[in-house]
């Protein structure tokens, strides 16, 4: 009998242990249910088949700055459970735990949060906003309350309350007036009691009231600065339309005033994300904040680098250069830089989309548009099959880069085919592939059936334009103006001349003659020569040169199938020719020619 007891008593035992590995299945488990600062503590976690390496990630926010840090351990692995050892920091008031694969946050790992005790088991100023925001309703000025009267010469508590009311409708404009007036008459004048007390008048629509208390606050250093809630109700009260509108007003330079008296703030780390902030004189304060703050490291270098491709100096090449480096290294390498503490949550590292349509934008402004090209292409790498809308979008950015810029009509076509193939219902696409197919290819199949007929000749693209060819559709002028021929958008005279024929100087000097009329008619005329500039130079030195010319032509001419001069070709609005003109007489008159086509 004793046998069969002590048999149903081990059974019982291993059920018990077997139910208690069930419990803890996937949880993660810390060995203290009370955190306090520069403590060790061990986590352990309970997890069957999982291939990759186990991360422990820790976000942590601060009291001081940096606001938010993020810390990455190891875990290791004994018999299938892992486990690793952490400490917090000083100014730590709340902590997360995730566990991840160094990718991703594992799904099947529920996230645990805690608010972190300083020594004698005492709370930072900071934890009592998370306690307030996490309360219920009928708990929440129990809390509140309590705070004001521990600390009653810290105003910050009220920001909380009002946010909390606010985000559960429970707002009410004559109880939060009750707390300004209490704040007035308990408070002592400081640079939280005076950013508290505009915020609040901010709330209730008093507009004098906020002006007085802002104005002081420009010129002082909060605490309140440091902490993510209160910015993100600075955000909340000041509204993205007021932010679009805050390109040449007092308020922009008063948010400046406050950043350089905040550096060390989650305020400069806010606003230097926001819509006001590309202005050059932000780059000294971004500098700052890199040396110190890891967790926000990228997102802040990102907007380095808006700064200084928007506001672009030859002087800050090499650091352009030296942060699309960083940057790359980082998207190659994402588990290192997230090993370091760098890239928590897989957000703060941006999205390399992001990087690259700023990347894109810059080259825009260097006007090199092969290496826009380049990038919208590196771009669509990072679009999924599902995305098909933005690789059509792309591809036909791409195809007017081509068409307009870089005057390449089989290249401009060739990347409106990609997009077609990715959507044959697409009207825009459509309608743009029957623009070019008119103006530069002769056929009399319809869309579709061309389409179809280059696929079977393995897309060997080749313009026979009705008007011009490729290459015979862009100008270079004497100040490195690029003229696109094909949609110049006003009428067009080329006149094609030698500085030696006769012929070529009379119609010169009628053309100087009338020019005024010429320009007055929305006509543009450019004089193209094959000779070099001191040549054309020496030829126009005496005449009135105010008019567009083109040197060492040679190519043109050759493209145009010009053997002798004057040659005269009329270009309408859309680049078509109406009329080439050869040679000139006695009775020629420029007015009655020009008149016949413009």
């Amino acid at each position: 009998m004793k046998k069969i007891y002590l048999l149903v008593i081990i059974i019982f035992l291993i059920a018990l242990n077997g139910c208690k590995k069930e419990i803890y299945q996937n949880k993660i488990i810390l060995n203290s249910d009370t955190l306090l600062v520069n403590m060790k503590y061990n986590v352990k976690l309970n997890i069957k088949n999982q291939k990759d390496m186990i991360y422990l990630q820790l976000f942590c926010k601060s009291a001081t700055f940096p606001n938010y840090t993020s810390k990455v351990y190891k875990m290791q692995m004994n018999n299938s459970i892992y486990e690793t050892d952490f400490t917090l920091e000083d100014s730590c008031y709340y902590v997360q735990f995730s566990i991840t694969n160094g990718k991703n946050v594992l799904p099947n790992v529920k996230p645990i949060e805690k608010i972190v005790y300083q020594k004698y088991s005492t709370y930072l100023q900071p934890a009592f906003f998370e306690l307030l925001l996490k309360s219920e309703k009928n708990s929440y000025l129990n809390i509140s309350n309590y705070f004001i009267k521990k600390y009653p010469w810290y105003p910050g508590i009220f920001l909380i309350k009002w946010y909390y009311e606010g985000t559960t409708n429970i707002a009410d404009k004559n109880s939060l007036l009750d707390d300004l007036k209490y704040i007035e008459a308990h408070y002592k004048p400081n640079p939280d009691f005076f950013l508290v007390l505009a915020i609040g008048y901010k709330l209730i629509g008093d507009i004098k009231m906020f002006n007085y208390y802002w104005e002081k606050i420009q010129h002082l250093h909060s605490s309140l600065f440091n902490n993510d809630f209160v910015c993100n109700i600075i955000n909340d009260v000041f509204k993205t339309s007021i932010n679009k509108s805050m390109n040449n007003n007092k308020m922009k330079e008063s948010y400046y005033k406050v950043m350089n008296n905040n550096t060390y703030s989650f305020f400069n780390v806010r606003r230097l994300t926001s819509i006001i902030s590309n202005d050059i004189k932000n780059d000294s304060i971004i500098n700052k904040l890199l040396l110190v703050d890891k967790y926000n490291y990228f997102e802040l270098l990102l907007k380095k680098y808006l700064i200084l491709t928007t506001n672009y100096e030859t002087d800050s090449v090499k650091i352009i250069n030296e942060i699309e480096s960083e940057f790359e290294k980082a998207y190659q390498n994402p588990i290192r830089i997230y090993e370091e503490g760098y890239n928590n949550s897989f957000s703060k590292l941006p999205n390399k989309r992001i990087f690259l349509e700023l990347k894109k934008n810059k080259f825009f402004v260097l006007k090199d548009y092969n290496k826009v090209v380049l990038t919208i292409l590196e771009q669509n790498i990072e679009f999924s099959e599902d995305e098909k809308s933005m690789l059509i979008l792309n591809y036909k950015d791409i195809s007017d880069i081509y068409l307009n810029k870089l005057f390449d009509v089989d290249s401009s076509l060739h990347y409106l085919i990609k997009a077609y193939d990715l959507n044959t219902n697409n009207q825009k696409i459509i309608n743009a592939i029957s623009v070019l197919k008119s103006n530069y290819y002769n056929t009399s199949l319809n869309v579709n059936s061309w389409i179809d007929s280059l696929r079977l000749s393995q897309r060997k693209i080749s313009s026979n334009a009705k008007t011009m060819t490729v290459r015979e559709n862009i100008l270079i002028l004497k100040n490195n103006e690029v003229v696109n021929l094909n949609n110049p958008e006003k009428n067009v005279v080329l006149f094609f001349y030698s500085t030696t024929c006769g012929p070529c100087k009379f119609i010169f000097n009628q053309i100087i003659l009338n020019l005024q009329w010429v320009y007055h008619n929305n006509i543009n005329i450019y004089f193209i020569s094959e000779e070099d500039l001191n040549l054309v130079q020496d030829f126009i030195k005496n005449k009135n040169n105010k008019f567009e010319y083109v040197v060492n032509a040679k190519n043109i001419f050759n493209n145009f199938k010009i053997t002798n001069v004057p040659v005269l070709i009329y270009l309408d609005k859309s680049g078509k020719i109406l009329n080439i003109h050869h040679g000139a007489s006695e009775n020629w008159n420029l007015i009655d020619e020009f008149s016949m086509y413009y």
